[in-house]
Order: C-alpha cells, then sequence, then structure tokens
C-alpha cells in the first residue's frame, strides 16, 4: 500500500510501531493528517483499506485503486 500511494506521488506516513492503533490514530488526527488509510486483518482479506477523510464522521471501504483517485481528485479540487 505504502509503494502504491508513493508511485501515485502521494506523501504517506507508514506507521508500524508496536503501540495499539488507537493511539496511532489519535496522533494521527493530533498531527493534522488529512487522511487516514487503514489496512487491517479484515479489510485486506476483502481487498480493500479503510479511508477516512479527517472531519468525516466515516471512513468507507475502497479498494487501492478507488483511494488514490479519491485523495488526488480531492487535492485537485482544492487546489483549483
Amino acid at each position: 500500500m505504502y509503494d502504491e500511494l508513493a508511485l501515485a506521488g502521494i506523501e504517506t506516513l507508514y506507521d508500524d510501531r508496536n503501540i495499539p492503533p488507537g493511539e496511532k490514530l489519535f496522533e494521527a488526527d493530533f498531527l493534522g493528517m488529512p487522511w487516514r488509510g487503514v489496512l487491517s486483518e479484515r479489510t485486506r482479506k476483502e481487498g480493500k483499506v479503510e479511508l477516512k477523510r479527517r472531519g468525516e464522521e466515516e471512513g468507507e471501504l475502497v479498494t487501492l485503486k478507488e483511494c488514490i483517485k479519491k485523495i488526488k481528485d480531492k487535492r485537485k479540487k482544492t487546489k483549483d
């Protein structure tokens, strides 16, 4: 996932620390990360990523290809 995002030109923070997921998510929000992509055993089995934009209530399950497209499309709209 990290490599695919990097190849698509999306700067990515890969958090592989051995701490609970809740701490990682809290710190990502604290740092102001605009997007959160979570790859878990469950989502991986489905071939999906849980994608959530900062400030939104709910995330959604999308393929990695859809994830990249959504991030690029939103980035393009904010630049216009």
